[in-house]
């Protein structure tokens, strides 16, 4: 985004990450920095992406699924396009790593 603060952002507007636009609507009973991501003209449940907390005082935006915090909008929108099945690939990645840092066999002579 061109604008550095959220606040002034429009209750509507679309934008483009990564050359992929996306639709951002704020929720009507806020004025607060919240905002639903959506595929562009279609508000059908599987093309909600999810929705962006811009934090006040860190001035980072908190993915409310996730609760991860990125110091970018763009990076917050690449956070909600990560397929499904990443969090189970990186689970058995971290219990793959796990696996091989405790297995202490002594090394060979």
């Amino acid at each position: 985004m061109s604008r550095s603060d959220p606040q002034t952002w429009s209750d509507i507007f679309t934008t483009t990450i990564d050359t992929v636009p996306i639709e951002c609507i704020r929720p009507s009973d806020t004025d607060r920095p919240i905002w639903g991501i959506y595929t562009p003209g279609s508000y059908r449940p599987e093309d909600y992406l999810g929705t962006l907390h811009a934090r006040d005082t860190d001035g980072h935006w908190h993915v409310q699924a996730t609760g991860e915090r990125h110091a970018s909008f763009a990076d917050a929108v690449r956070t909600l396009r990560r397929p499904p099945t990443r969090p189970h690939e990186r689970a058995r990645a971290t219990r793959w790593v796990r696996s091989l840092l405790a297995d202490v066999r002594p090394a060979p002579p």
